[in-house]
């Protein structure tokens, strides 16, 4: 027997681009992505009408990061994993800054990820030494959390290196013969 699915009203695309405009996301978005997830025809044509209306919305539903993020956290109790994933959000708006450029969106992503991984592989090792493992398995385990730790360092120190060329160059004249180049640290740095 066929399996039946209740047909959802779903916004249409202007409704999605005003709702963008004035809030910077929307909630009738992702309605349209898991309707075209199911096979529904319109959603998709909604979706492409979207797109090509404001292209830059793509940047807010980021919904491979998403599911990347979730995978990872996916062991974690329900609660848990919401706990976690507010707090990689707030960890990628604070890294990302207020204006930061593409590379800069797709490092932190990258940091962000690692960052989630070798937690993960580090509150699996733990659990794994509280019970009882072979030597085979308890080595296994802890390879992977150090293979994550090693993932996670070259990202952040790819995203600093990044920023660092990004920065504006200055130069000094001091006594009219000596002149002194570097740069300017134009990121912010507030406190939480």
């Amino acid at each position: 027997m066929a399996k039946r699915t209740t047909a959802i009203a779903l916004p249409t695309p202007e409704a999605v681009v005003a709702e963008f405009a004035e809030k910077r996301h929307s909630a009738g978005l992702l309605d349209i992505i898991r309707a075209a997830d199911r096979g529904d025809k319109q959603a998709l044509s909604h979706l492409r009408l979207i797109y090509e209306a404001v292209p830059a919305i793509t940047d807010a539903v980021s919904s491979w990061q998403y599911s990347v993020e979730r995978d990872i956290l996916g062991t974690a109790q329900p609660g848990a994993t919401e706990t976690l994933a507010a707090q990689a959000n707030r960890l990628r708006k604070r890294l990302a800054g207020e204006a930061p450029s593409p590379l800069e969106s797709v490092l932190v992503n990258r940091v962000v990820l690692d960052h989630l991984h070798a937690l993960n592989c580090e509150q699996t090792l733990q659990q794994k030494l509280a019970g009882s493992l072979s030597l085979a398995q308890g080595e296994y385990h802890h390879k992977q959390a150090e293979r994550a730790q090693r993932r996670l360092l070259p990202s952040i120190k790819t995203l600093a290196e990044v920023r660092r060329l990004l920065r504006p160059a200055v130069q000094i004249n001091v006594a009219e013969q000596q002149i002194v180049a570097g740069t300017v640290n134009t990121l912010p740095n507030k406190p939480d």
